[in-house]
């Protein structure tokens, strides 16, 4: 099995560092988006197109969303009708989909 070709245009990233993911390696594309697979610093791994690494549309696999901080800058930024799912998508990160705390 060969390593998939990078095609002409795309800029190579492998070992690029955006937020908290860091580039791996070249997964293929998707339409005319280079797909890049991504490590996160918890360990998991992302499939993220590069334009969306490039201008900051991804920064991580989504453990950011569980971040007081990232919850905390979003409030702050987000208009009040989406506070409510931003919330849940935290406590669903903290506590899980079956509603017992995690260690």
């Amino acid at each position: 099995m060969k390593p998939l070709e990078l095609p002409p245009r795309a800029k190579d990233e492998t070992g690029e560092r955006y937020g908290r993911l860091t580039v791996v390696a070249f997964a293929g594309s998707l339409k005319t988006h280079a797909m890049w697979k991504c490590r996160c610093d918890c360990g998991q791994i992302t499939l993220v197109s590069g334009r969306k690494l490039r201008t900051g549309t991804t920064v991580s696999c989504g453990c950011a969303r569980a971040d007081a901080e990232v919850r905390r800058a979003a409030r702050l930024a987000t208009p009040k009708r989406k506070r409510r799912a931003i919330a849940k998508l935290g406590a669903r990160a903290r506590w899980g989909e079956t509603g017992e705390k995690k260690d």
